[in-house]
């Protein structure tokens, strides 16, 4: 089983303000973060606030050229077309806070225009980066359904055994494709063209669910929302050099950890909630329980680069072959609640209507 979301092709620009100021924002009277902001509304409309977090914040966005075009379409009118064609061109923008002194999304930015820009299943691509000294700012596709780990909290009894193990495969086919270029269950061997690239921050916060994946069709039925890799402010591109190969030995072993520590969080509220009615559901919670344990564990580290990425692969990809057995035999839906707020429209006609119809007259 591969993942079969498709993102709409997206191409990197780097976009450039009309003039960039002489001096620092600060010495104008402004912050970083209002500055940036600044720069982004000549050519984006923001529609309202996403999120916040410890180094920066996110927006639901719509570029005005996207705004332009659906206003055409609708001949000029502010009918229900023209807000259902605004809500498909939403995305999402990240600023970075003034005291943003890691360099979170000057490092997410740089992985995801120069290294990361294919578009691909596994994890978010960047649409538009922009990075001119302290005026930086980042543009990505809007997925409806928040982290997992949010949504779990809020979902506790959707943790269930099926939909355990497709967090879990989710997360190793991004490790595998990440680091070693790998796509295919049947594939052991590194790819040549592999990104080679660690994400050191794949905490449940940081997983998204794509809830438009989830939605049956005449030719696929129901399944799991797709799990996406998100935020690369942590994220390392590694070279070929034996320096590169010692740090990218040490950072798999990091990642592949994780994904267990994430296995024990989804486990650790499943538990509660997944009745044990038959000896085969007993089976599963028991492997599902070794492999998060063997995760946690997983070292490759006094060993040649060789063996390690072999030894890597070949646990990944066990794991991931198990995995779709697992879903197979105890896929249960989303609960009725949970899947009504996956659904739940996050972007009203007078909203749209104030923050973009409005304005889009004038522009």
């Amino acid at each position: 089983m591969s993942l079969s979301i498709q993102l709409s092709p997206l191409s990197i620009q780097i976009c450039s303000p009309p003039a960039t100021p002489a001096v620092p924002a600060e010495a104008l009277g402004f912050s970083t973060l209002e500055a940036s902001k600044d720069s982004f509304r000549i050519r984006h409309y923001i529609i309202k606030p996403l999120g916040s977090g410890d180094n920066g914040e996110t927006y639901a966005v719509i570029r005005k050229s996207d705004a332009d075009s659906c206003l055409a379409e609708s001949q000029g009118r502010h009918d229900a077309s023209y807000y259902a064609a605004l809500r498909r061109k939403v995305i999402v923008v990240k600023f970075a806070k003034d005291d943003n002194l890691e360099g979170d999304l000057t490092n997410e930015i740089m992985m995801l225009r120069d290294v990361l820009t294919t578009p691909n299943p596994y994890f978010t691509t960047a649409i538009e980066t922009f990075l001119c000294g302290p005026l930086q700012w980042l543009t990505l596709p809007y997925l409806r359904g928040g982290n997992v780990q949010s949504f779990l909290l809020d979902h506790p009894e959707d943790a269930t055994l099926g939909f355990r193990w497709h967090i879990g495969t989710c997360v190793a086919r991004a490790i595998l494709f990440l680091l070693y270029g790998i796509t295919d269950t049947a594939e052991f061997e590194p790819r040549t063209n592999a990104p080679r690239v660690t994400h050191s921050d794949l905490w449940s916060v940081n997983l998204l669910l794509d809830a438009a994946s989830m939605e049956a069709t005449s030719a696929t039925p129901e399944r799991y929302p797709d799990i996406i890799v998100a935020d690369w402010g942590r994220g390392k591109h590694y070279g070929n050099t034996p320096q590169d190969q010692a740090a990218h030995q040490e950072a798999q072993t990091w990642d592949i950890q994780t994904l267990g520590h994430n296995l024990s969080f989804v486990n650790g509220i499943g538990g509660w909630f997944t009745p044990i009615v038959s000896p085969q559901v007993q089976e599963s919670e028991r492997q599902l329980t070794v492999w998060q344990d063997r995760f946690q564990n997983f070292h490759a580290t006094n060993c040649t680069p060789e063996v390690a990425a072999w030894s890597a692969i070949v646990v990944l990809q066990q794991f991931v072959t198990e995995a779709d057995e697992q879903i197979r035999d105890h896929f249960q839906p989303l609960s009725q609640s949970a899947r009504d707020a996956l659904r739940k429209e996050s972007f009203t006609d007078e909203l749209l209507e104030a923050t973009v119809g409005a304005n889009a007259n004038r522009s």
